[in-house]
């Protein structure tokens, strides 16, 4: 009887050990910082830019630098979403990795396939 309740209670300890585990995860420790990325971040670096390219040749989500948002939502094409990031993609591989074409040419070819099989074309 006495063991019966030994083990009772080691299993209302555990559940009790879990539940206060999950309020630390879901309030967070104060001391800790957020290290984790945010979801769409701007592009600052060439490896980033290639990271981001899909196996379709398509670009998955990043922060669209709003000068090349404006001048893409301006040539009155309906873009999706995924073409709209690939067309940003290859304008800042153009612009701010001009010197470096060798090193992101195949990955520019990749993706303006991708745009002529959506219907793009130049």
């Amino acid at each position: 009887m006495f063991s019966k309740k030994k083990k009772e209670k080691a299993k209302k300890d555990k559940k009790e050990k879990k539940k206060e585990k999950k309020k630390e995860k879901k309030k967070g420790c104060a001391d800790e910082e957020d290290y984790s990325e945010p979801k769409t971040k701007a592009v600052t670096d060439l490896l980033e830019i290639i990271k981001l390219q899909n196996t379709d040749g398509s670009f998955g989500e990043f922060k669209i630098p709003q000068d090349i948002k404006d001048s893409l939502e301006k040539s009155g094409h309906a873009f999706t979403s995924q073409m709209l990031l690939t067309l940003a993609a290859l304008k800042i591989l153009k612009t701010s990795f001009k010197s470096r074409k060798a090193e992101w040419e195949l990955i520019a070819n990749k993706a303006k396939t991708f745009l002529k099989k959506n219907g793009l074309s130049n």
